[in-house]
């Protein structure tokens, strides 16, 4: 009577208890625990495309310089002829006075004054007169293949400023046979002078040379950044010269591939034989170079455990919890560990390859998946996770934000390629248009990007503009 009173009393009590251990039971039968293994690590090198591009390398030769320095060798008697033999004439000529030159398109004109002492024979010697004369010439100069600067005159013709007048009876000086032979005999002299001018004036080779050489060197833009410009020369090209506002224009252009480096060391560089020079109709506009920037995972786990670390994903009665996200790389993929607890514990793994997002200025993730040993062990544990929307939640959230980052090194190159003089004698000037991502790729540590930059960019060796002072 009292056993069974007392299992009477007892037994809602036990009943309760018997629900509650039933629900445990239950919850933790429903709990799937998965231990999939992890992808290695696994890196893939990468094969980075650097697009060669165009480096202006500028060469004027100021007209007035030439002017000067060949009036400074043309002095005094210019041509003598002290025989009469053949034309009866003997003839000295002086430059009267300075002369100017002037220059169209890859041509120098100018017009040299000369006073003439003429004595004339025809059967009896004629008294010494005097006349003077301008001679025009023409000088075509072009950029050869070896550097060398080719020269070619023409005649173009005189004018009488004072005609000799000489006449005894029918006896008179043949004033045209004095004139071509005035105007023969100073063009070779004339056009000798003008190309040796020229030519010391400005050693073309010497300073393309010198240039070469200067590029190969990575230079030093920025100490603080440890930023670096590393350029590989491949080419020199140029257009045949022309003449502008008074001054000869050698458009020189050098093909190079050209990279901004953060680096505490000297980049390695290896200086090629200098080459011929390569004449084109037209250069090529614009200036490219490719610039590395690291992402470490230590900052992309930051940025995925911000968006994620907490989220749950729910499906049914299942739902689960995101611990953890720990990013790394995989041959040419981002591996995502994420550490779940709730209806499923343990580590998923899923892949995806990093893609750039240019209309939004982000780094996302495309083809994005589980891992094929997660995915067999979730088809059999927790077939729900694959099918619902929690590859999508986490390719939605894992986007990174260059908008900062590429306006920062926008910024950074500008600065540091606008009239910058960390080499003696050389001076960079940039104007750079477009910035945006080109390439992608995954190594041990870090997501690095290449960023391509475009814009215009010229190197002014400070010896070739003392040609214009």
């Amino acid at each position: 009577m009292v056993f069974n009173e007392y299992i009477c009393q007892k037994s809602p009590l036990m009943h309760r208890n018997t629900i509650f251990y039933l629900i445990i039971f239950l919850v933790i039968a429903s709990c799937k625990v998965i231990k999939p293994t992890a992808p290695p690590v696994k890196i893939k090198p990468p094969v980075i495309e650097l697009k060669p591009s165009f480096i202006s390398l500028p060469i004027e030769i100021d007209i007035k310089n030439v002017e000067t320095m060949v009036n400074k060798e043309l002095q005094g008697l210019l041509y003598e002829d002290n025989s009469f033999a053949d034309d009866d004439l003997k003839v000295k000529a002086w430059k009267k006075e300075n002369f100017t030159i002037s220059i169209k398109g890859n041509e120098l004109y100018y017009r040299i004054p000369l006073k003439l002492s003429i004595i004339y024979k025809k059967f009896i010697e004629f008294p010494e007169v005097s006349a003077e004369i301008a001679v025009k010439f023409k000088t075509q100069f072009v950029l050869n293949n070896d550097w060398s600067l080719g020269t070619k005159t023409n005649a173009l013709g005189y004018e009488w400023i004072s005609t000799p007048v000489i006449k005894v009876g029918s006896f008179e000086i043949p004033i045209k046979s004095l004139a071509d032979i005035v105007l023969l005999s100073s063009k070779n002299m004339i056009a000798k002078e003008v190309d040796a001018s020229i030519k010391s004036y400005v050693n073309v080779r010497s300073y393309a040379e010198e240039a070469w050489a200067m590029l190969h060197k990575p230079i030093h833009l920025n100490k603080d950044f440890n930023l670096w410009l590393k350029m590989v020369p491949t080419e020199l090209i140029a257009v045949p010269v022309m003449g502008l506002n008074n001054k000869v224009n050698i458009a020189v252009a050098i093909k190079s591939v050209n990279e901004l480096l953060m680096t505490k060391e000297i980049p390695h560089y290896t200086e090629k034989k200098f080459p011929d020079l390569k004449i084109a109709k037209s250069l090529e506009p614009g200036f490219s170079m490719n610039l590395n920037i690291g992402i470490p995972f230590t900052q992309l786990n930051e940025i995925a455990n911000k968006e994620l670390t907490g989220k749950t994903f729910e499906s049914g009665m299942k739902k689960v919890e995101i611990k953890r996200i720990n990013v790394y790389g995989s041959e040419d993929s981002f591996v995502i560990d994420v550490t779940l607890d709730g209806s499923v514990k343990g580590d998923v793994y899923l892949k995806g390859k990093p893609f750039y997002d240019k209309e939004n200025n982000i780094i996302s993730i495309k083809e994005l998946s589980f891992d094929l040993d997660t995915k067999n062990k979730l088809i059999k544990a927790a077939n729900w996770l694959l099918h619902g929307g929690f590859v999508k939640m986490i390719e939605n959230r894992m986007k990174i934000p260059l908008s900062e980052k590429i306006g920062e090194i926008k910024k950074l190159a500008q600065e540091n390629l606008s009239e910058n003089r960390s080499v003696k004698g050389l001076v960079l000037k940039s104007d750079l248009k477009n910035i945006e991502i080109d390439q992608l790729y995954i190594t041990s540590d870090e997501l690095r990007a290449v960023v391509f930059i475009e814009g215009k960019l010229a190197f002014i060796v400070e010896d070739l503009m003392k040609i214009s002072e």
